[in-house]
């Protein structure tokens, strides 16, 4: 079994309350969770209006597949937000 790990940065610059990021990664992450069939939860900076972090998980039985889908992940984000991502990384175990 494999496990694939994501951990993206993203800067939301156009946000200007808790209330409309939560808006954004609310819509976000339930597309990312239909499109992709992942788990998906901000792990930080849930108190920052601008800033956020997402971690993403699946698991699958191919290392290659898990990367592919993950890649595919960070392109639908940075074609999806009105900002910028601003790292990410991905972890095969």
């Amino acid at each position: 079994m494999v496990i694939g790990i994501l951990k993206m940065d993203i800067c939301l610059p156009h946000l200007h309350s808790l209330k409309d990021k939560r808006k954004v990664l609310k819509s976000l992450m339930a597309k990312l969770r239909q499109k992709f069939n992942i788990s998906v939860a901000e792990t930080g900076g849930q108190n920052k209006w601008q800033r956020s972090s997402i971690s993403v998980v699946l698991t699958c039985n191919d290392s290659g597949f898990a990367h592919q889908v993950l890649e595919g992940v960070v392109r639908e984000v940075e074609n999806t937000i009105e900002g910028f991502l601003v790292k990410y990384e991905i972890e095969i175990i």
